[in-house]
Protein backbone atom coordinates (compact mmCIF):
# COMPACT_ATOMS: atom_id res chain seq x y z
CA UNK A 1 0.00 0.00 0.00
CA UNK A 2 1.64 3.54 -0.61
CA UNK A 3 0.69 6.37 1.58
CA UNK A 4 -1.47 7.80 -0.31
CA UNK A 5 -3.79 4.62 -0.02
CA UNK A 6 -3.01 3.63 3.12
CA UNK A 7 -6.01 2.74 5.31
CA UNK A 8 -6.62 2.69 9.04
CA UNK A 9 -8.29 -0.05 10.88
CA UNK A 10 -9.47 0.42 14.87
CA UNK A 11 -8.95 -2.96 16.86
CA UNK A 12 -11.05 -3.05 19.87
CA UNK A 13 -10.42 -5.66 21.99
CA UNK A 14 -10.31 -6.23 25.71
CA UNK A 15 -7.44 -8.69 25.44
CA UNK A 16 -4.12 -6.62 25.00
CA UNK A 17 -2.32 -10.24 22.92
CA UNK A 18 -5.23 -10.03 20.54
CA UNK A 19 -5.07 -6.22 19.62
CA UNK A 20 -0.87 -6.79 19.59
CA UNK A 21 -1.39 -10.05 17.22
CA UNK A 22 -3.92 -8.14 14.79
CA UNK A 23 -1.49 -5.03 14.95
CA UNK A 24 1.59 -7.37 13.70
CA UNK A 25 -0.44 -9.08 10.99
CA UNK A 26 -2.32 -5.79 9.88
CA UNK A 27 0.77 -3.63 9.66
CA UNK A 28 2.48 -6.06 8.08
CA UNK A 29 0.52 -5.77 5.14
CA UNK A 30 0.23 -2.22 5.11
CA UNK A 31 -2.54 -0.74 7.31
CA UNK A 32 -2.03 1.58 9.94
CA UNK A 33 -3.39 0.29 13.49
CA UNK A 34 -5.21 2.13 16.12
CA UNK A 35 -6.30 0.30 18.91
CA UNK A 36 -8.74 0.67 21.98
CA UNK A 37 -8.96 -1.66 25.08
CA UNK A 38 -12.91 -1.74 25.28
CA UNK A 39 -15.62 -0.56 24.20
CA UNK A 40 -16.16 2.82 25.39
CA UNK A 41 -13.00 3.83 24.50
CA UNK A 42 -13.73 2.17 20.92
CA UNK A 43 -16.60 4.27 20.51
CA UNK A 44 -14.58 7.48 21.69
CA UNK A 45 -11.51 6.60 19.20
CA UNK A 46 -14.41 5.69 16.46
CA UNK A 47 -15.59 9.36 16.68
CA UNK A 48 -11.93 11.11 17.17
CA UNK A 49 -10.47 9.02 14.45
CA UNK A 50 -12.60 8.27 12.01
CA UNK A 51 -11.30 4.76 11.03
CA UNK A 52 -11.49 3.19 7.22
CA UNK A 53 -12.47 -0.16 8.92
CA UNK A 54 -13.66 -1.77 12.91
CA UNK A 55 -12.47 -4.70 14.16
CA UNK A 56 -14.40 -5.70 17.54
CA UNK A 57 -14.89 -8.30 19.89
CA UNK A 58 -17.98 -9.22 20.96
CA UNK A 59 -17.74 -9.88 24.60
CA UNK A 60 -15.85 -6.58 26.56
CA UNK A 61 -16.89 -6.34 30.23
CA UNK A 62 -17.44 -2.23 29.74
CA UNK A 63 -19.13 -2.61 26.20
CA UNK A 64 -20.04 -5.69 23.51
CA UNK A 65 -19.92 -5.52 20.56
CA UNK A 66 -23.26 -5.06 19.68
CA UNK A 67 -23.07 -2.57 21.97
CA UNK A 68 -20.42 -0.48 20.29
CA UNK A 69 -22.05 -1.42 16.67
CA UNK A 70 -25.32 -0.17 17.82
CA UNK A 71 -23.77 3.05 19.34
CA UNK A 72 -21.61 3.99 15.97
CA UNK A 73 -24.86 3.17 13.67
CA UNK A 74 -26.93 6.06 15.88
CA UNK A 75 -23.89 8.69 14.78
CA UNK A 76 -23.63 9.55 11.23
CA UNK A 77 -20.23 10.12 10.94
CA UNK A 78 -19.76 6.39 12.10
CA UNK A 79 -22.62 4.43 10.35
CA UNK A 80 -21.03 3.54 7.39
CA UNK A 81 -17.23 2.48 8.30
CA UNK A 82 -17.54 -1.41 8.31
CA UNK A 83 -17.23 -3.22 11.44
CA UNK A 84 -16.13 -6.79 12.04
CA UNK A 85 -16.76 -8.63 15.30
CA UNK A 86 -14.94 -11.37 16.58
CA UNK A 87 -15.91 -13.59 18.65
CA UNK A 88 -15.06 -16.88 20.97
CA UNK A 89 -19.08 -18.08 21.04
CA UNK A 90 -19.19 -18.62 17.13
CA UNK A 91 -22.23 -20.19 15.84
CA UNK A 92 -24.61 -19.53 13.06
CA UNK A 93 -26.87 -17.37 15.60
CA UNK A 94 -24.34 -15.04 16.43
CA UNK A 95 -23.31 -14.80 13.02
CA UNK A 96 -26.78 -14.16 11.91
CA UNK A 97 -27.69 -11.58 14.96
CA UNK A 98 -24.60 -10.11 14.33
CA UNK A 99 -25.05 -9.39 10.61
CA UNK A 100 -28.60 -8.61 11.16
CA UNK A 101 -27.64 -5.69 13.75
CA UNK A 102 -25.46 -4.22 11.03
CA UNK A 103 -22.20 -6.06 10.94
CA UNK A 104 -20.07 -6.32 7.93
CA UNK A 105 -18.68 -9.74 8.63
CA UNK A 106 -18.03 -12.30 11.87
CA UNK A 107 -15.16 -14.73 12.15
CA UNK A 108 -14.56 -17.13 15.00
CA UNK A 109 -12.05 -17.06 17.44
CA UNK A 110 -9.45 -18.20 16.54
CA UNK A 111 -9.77 -16.80 12.94
CA UNK A 112 -9.01 -17.45 9.46
CA UNK A 113 -6.40 -14.69 9.16
CA UNK A 114 -5.27 -14.72 5.32
CA UNK A 115 -9.97 -14.57 5.01
CA UNK A 116 -10.02 -12.04 7.38
CA UNK A 117 -7.32 -9.64 5.52
CA UNK A 118 -8.69 -10.45 2.03
CA UNK A 119 -12.28 -9.58 3.51
CA UNK A 120 -10.85 -6.03 5.10
CA UNK A 121 -8.73 -5.40 1.95
CA UNK A 122 -12.01 -5.99 -0.04
CA UNK A 123 -14.52 -3.69 2.28
CA UNK A 124 -11.95 -0.78 2.58
CA UNK A 125 -11.33 -0.81 -0.86
CA UNK A 126 -15.38 -0.89 -1.89
CA UNK A 127 -15.75 2.01 1.02
CA UNK A 128 -13.07 3.81 -1.29
CA UNK A 129 -14.56 2.93 -4.62
CA UNK A 130 -18.32 3.74 -4.17
CA UNK A 131 -17.68 6.14 -0.80
CA UNK A 132 -22.01 4.96 -0.51
CA UNK A 133 -21.73 1.75 2.16
CA UNK A 134 -24.59 -0.36 2.51
CA UNK A 135 -26.80 -0.36 5.92
CA UNK A 136 -27.98 -3.37 7.62
CA UNK A 137 -29.98 -5.10 5.18
CA UNK A 138 -26.64 -5.41 2.62
CA UNK A 139 -23.25 -6.14 4.27
CA UNK A 140 -20.39 -5.96 1.84
CA UNK A 141 -17.99 -9.31 3.24
CA UNK A 142 -21.27 -10.86 5.09
CA UNK A 143 -21.44 -14.96 5.39
CA UNK A 144 -24.81 -15.57 5.16
CA UNK A 145 -26.19 -16.78 2.12
CA UNK A 146 -27.89 -14.30 -0.39
CA UNK A 147 -30.33 -14.43 -2.89
CA UNK A 148 -29.75 -10.89 -4.48
CA UNK A 149 -26.58 -10.00 -4.84
CA UNK A 150 -26.29 -5.91 -4.73
CA UNK A 151 -23.77 -4.17 -7.15
CA UNK A 152 -21.93 -3.44 -3.45
CA UNK A 153 -21.88 -6.35 -2.42
CA UNK A 154 -18.13 -8.35 -3.07
CA UNK A 155 -18.26 -11.79 -3.42
CA UNK A 156 -19.52 -14.16 -0.06
CA UNK A 157 -17.09 -14.94 1.68
CA UNK A 158 -16.36 -18.41 3.46
CA UNK A 159 -15.19 -17.62 7.10
CA UNK A 160 -14.22 -21.96 8.16
CA UNK A 161 -10.84 -22.02 10.19
CA UNK A 162 -9.16 -24.16 7.77
CA UNK A 163 -6.84 -21.56 7.15
CA UNK A 164 -3.97 -20.58 9.67
CA UNK A 165 -6.25 -20.39 13.19
CA UNK A 166 -4.89 -18.53 15.66
CA UNK A 167 -5.12 -19.46 19.27
CA UNK A 168 -7.60 -17.06 22.19
CA UNK A 169 -4.86 -17.91 24.54
CA UNK A 170 -0.79 -17.97 23.42
CA UNK A 171 -0.51 -19.77 26.53
CA UNK A 172 -3.12 -22.35 24.98
CA UNK A 173 -0.95 -22.87 21.75
CA UNK A 174 -0.05 -26.15 22.15
CA UNK A 175 -3.98 -27.59 22.90
CA UNK A 176 -5.17 -26.08 19.28
CA UNK A 177 -2.83 -27.77 17.11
Amino acid sequence: MTMETQKTILVVDDTESMRDLLRAHLERVGYTVIDAPGGISGVKTAKEQSPDLIICDLMMPDKGGYEVLSELQQDPTTRNIPFYILTAIFDSEVKAKGISQGAWNVFPKPFPMRELLESIKRDTENKTASNILPTSSATPSASLNTTTPTSQKPPVTNTTTSDVTLPINPEKRDQNR
